[in-house]
């Protein structure tokens, strides 16, 4: 907002006096070790095993990981493009840009 007000796209920040929310306490992350992560992939039907893998071993989100094309892998430059999203809007499966 203060860069619209240098550049006199506005001519007084609506945030003035707005307080931040107090900085809330996250839970630290915990990660699987390989041996989790082959044994939740031993659980799950085989179609949906080189998934867990590739959310495990990408740090792809969610959205990233189910919007992944065919086309967009390439197993001998181990390379992944990921260029769109999966999200559901009002109950319909949407692709979209992926987060910055």
């Amino acid at each position: 907002m203060t860069t619209a007000v240098i550049d006199g796209a506005i001519l007084r920040s609506p945030c003035l006096g707005v307080e931040l929310p107090a900085e809330m306490n996250h839970e630290e992350m915990h990660f699987l070790s390989l041996e989790q992560v082959a044994a939740l992939a031993g659980t799950v039907d085989g179609r949906f095993r080189v998934a867990i893998y590739t959310a495990a071993y990408t740090g792809l989100r969610a959205g990233e990981l189910w919007a992944l094309k065919v086309s967009r892998v390439n197993l001998l430059r181990r390379r992944l493009e990921v260029v769109e999203s999966l999200s559901e809007v009002r109950g319909k499966l949407v692709r979209g840009p992926t987060k910055t």
